[in-house]
Parts: C-alpha cells; structure tokens; sequence
C-alpha cells in the first residue's frame, strides 16, 4: 500500500513540471494537483487518506473554519499555494509578488474562518442529554468465545447506569458485541429492554451476517422497541478489514492467505448514512468512515462516530489522529459529533470541531455530555466535492494553456 501511495505522490511530482512559469499560476497549479491528489487517495480498495493535510490544521481553529466551506479540500489548497508561494520568496523569485499573493491567500482565508468561527449556527435545534459507552474491551478479548459474555454484560451495566442518570442517548462504540444483530433477535430484545425501560434511544455498532458476509453496521433502537434502519460501514481498512483485490493478490502472493482476512472479512455497502432515531436525523461514520469527507451527512442533524481504535492500543498520536478525523467532519457538515470508541478516546465534539469533553484511553467509562441537534447546511454540505472538481478543471486549463504555448513557439 505505501509503493501505490508513494507511486501517486511520484506522478503528482512529474505533473507538476507541465505547470505554467510564474509563481501564481505555479503555485496555484500545484495546489490544485495536490488536491486532487488527496481525492484520489480516498478511491479504490486501497484508499487510505490518513494523512490529508487538514489534520495538521485541527489545532489552528481560525483555518479549521473553513472546512464548511469547501470541504477539506479547501485547506489543502490553502496550505499548498501559501507553501509554495514562501517556497518562490525563499528562493528570491518574484520576491514582491509571491510575497504579497500569499499575504492576501493567508489573510482571506484566516479572516473568513474567524467570522465562521464567531456566527453561531442560524437555526438550533433541540438539546440532547447523551451519555457515550466505554467498555474498554479490545479487538481480541471481543472475539474470544470465553470473553463475549463478559463483554455484553459490561456494555448492559454501562447501558443500564446511564439510562438511571437520565441520558436521552445511549451510544454504543463500533461492533461493541460480536454478535449478530437481527430485527427480533436476542442483541435487540437487550438493547429494546434498556430503551423501553429508560424511554431512551439506544445507538450501538452491530454486525449483521448474511450470504454475502459480515456486515459492519449501526442502528438506533428506539423508545419503542423499534429498530432503525441500519448502516453499513462504506469503507473498509485495507489488509485489516479486508483484503484489496483479494482475487488477484492471492494468486500473486497465496502467502497472503495466512492473514486469516478470507472467511472473515467484512462487506462494504453504499448505503444512505443518514438514519432516523424518532424525530432526528442522525449522520454516520464507522471507524475508518470518519477518515473521509461525507457532504452527506450535512443533511443530518447531528452525527456520531462509533468507532474501535484498540489497535492503537495506548499510542497517543495515533489516538489523537484519528479524533481529528472526528473535529473535521464537524467542521465541514457543521454538525456536534458524539465519538464513542471501544477503548477511548470517547468525546463529544461541537459544530466548530472543538472537543467539548473526552476521556481517557484503555479506561472502561461513561462520558456524560449535552449537545445540540443543528439544522443549518454547510456550503460544503450544499455543494460537496464541486471544489475538487474545479480544482481538476483549473490543472487542466493550466496544462492545456502551456501546452498550446510550446505548440506555438515550435511553429
């Protein structure tokens, strides 16, 4: 996976000599490939944008603003171009002009956020007391046969605790039972028990097992008893999840087999990942999902990430990373975000990406939080990735204009 990445980056380098002279148009261009570059590594089986430029940003709010705008994508371009403007200062091109585009890029972008920043969403819904669920069980003590009960019973007594201190929402981290779910079955008539009883919603990450494999997905057991209608989880992570181009890399390389992915891999689904607990519109990400942009679930009206980072056992950077994911999706879709993770961390999110309550890593836990349901749209939530497509139609205008001038001069 690294050679296919690494590959992309060598493609997005040898593009870049066909950019036009000048440090605008130059530094313009190569943002521009560089935005579409990311784009492309959110594609394929073997998709993996784990390190989009945007998440270094997460700590500077003024430019984490502007992912309502534009999508992450937005940043990226921001960043590069400004990068690449200094880079012309640096090596004393056109010092006045590199100067002063990149003064006006960094200011116009900086104040826009902050005025994102400093107006508060222009239609607030309803207050929601929620309570997230830490069960602190990892990947491997979930499948083992011995542990399951005991990691049921955890999840009930937390479910159960949080139901008695009044919590509206009881959310569940990503496939928090291995067990399967189904409409009637034993996992619902636990989770419809605690729901009825509390007249709470209980959201929790399921798997579901059918002739096409295991599903990784996530439901709301409502007031009533009543399931929702699932989501399943769109992208799988590569050689954990699932086995990219299993086929003809098994034949290239049966070692492969080894890894144990073949039976138990999981099925990725496109489904609407927006699902509706009463009378609120709830945005979905499963684990890897939160890596992506999903304009999607803008139209929601809060959204929560359910998600397992056992694997990342107690590495801080690596904990820290994957909430960033979290900060930027509430940004871009400009909705509070409820993160429940299997081991930590578990945090509530508000719609500027500001992480209101968290807690610690490899701790069995309740998180306690009120947060808003919110129905205003972000532009990105209106237009999705329209700007990487500009992006590409700007390359290409770059490219074509240089090329037709070296056609000129030949002639």
């Amino acid at each position: 996976m690294p050679t296919v990445h690494a590959a992309l980056s060598a493609l997005v380098l040898q593009f870049g000599r066909w950019l036009p002279g000048g440090p605008l148009f130059r530094s313009a261009g190569f943002a521009c490939l560089w935005v579409v570059h990311e784009w492309l590594c959110t594609l394929t089986d073997m998709a993996f944008p784990w390190s989009a430029l945007s998440m270094a940003q997460t700590g500077f709010t003024p430019l984490l603003q502007t992912a309502s705008l534009f999508g992450p994508w937005g940043i990226t371009f921001a960043v590069v171009c400004v990068s690449c403007l200094l880079g012309q200062v640096l090596a004393r091109k056109r010092i006045i002009i590199s100067l002063s585009a990149a003064g006006t890029l960094l200011s116009a972008v900086l104040i826009a956020g902050l005025i994102i920043w400093n107006v508060p969403p222009s239609e607030e819904g309803t207050p929601v007391r929620a309570a997230l669920l830490q069960g602190n069980a990892a990947t491997d003590e979930k499948w083992d046969t011995e542990a399951k009960t005991n990691v049921l019973e955890t999840y009930l007594r937390l479910a159960n605790e949080a139901g008695e201190q009044g919590a509206e929402w009881i959310v569940l981290p990503e496939s928090a039972v291995a067990a399967n779910f189904t409409e009637g079955g034993q996992l619902h008539e636990l989770y419809a028990e605690i729901a009825k009883k509390y007249g709470a919603t209980v959201f929790a990450g399921i798997l579901q097992t059918d002739e096409n494999g295991v599903h990784n997905g996530f439901v709301a057991v409502l007031p009533d008893g009543r399931a929702s209608e699932v989501y399943e989880k769109q992208h799988l992570v590569p050689f954990g999840e699932h086995l990219p181009f299993g086929g003809l890399l098994n034949k290239l390389f049966p070692s492969l087999g080894n890894l144990g992915l073949g039976g138990t891999a999981l099925v990725a689904n496109e489904t609407e990942p927006v699902i509706h607990a009463g009378g609120t519109d709830v945005g979905c990400y499963l684990c890897y999902d939160a890596a992506f942009p999903c304009s999607a679930c803008g139209q929601a009206q809060i959204a929560v990430v359910a998600t397992n980072d056992s694997w990342f056992d107690k590495s801080g950077p690596m904990l820290n990373q994957s909430l960033r994911f979290a900060r930027v999706r509430a940004v871009e879709t400009g909705k509070c975000v409820l993160r429940a993770a299997n081991t930590g961390i578990s945090a509530f999110i508000d719609a500027k990406g500001t992480v209101l309550e968290q807690t610690e890593a490899k701790t069995e836990t309740v998180l306690y939080g009120t947060v808003s349901t919110n129905l205003t749209k972000t532009l990105y939530a209106r237009i999705g990735n329209a700007f990487v497509a500009f992006c590409g139609g700007l390359l290409a205008l770059l490219i074509a204009g240089k090329a037709l001038t070296r056609i000129r001069r030949r002639r």
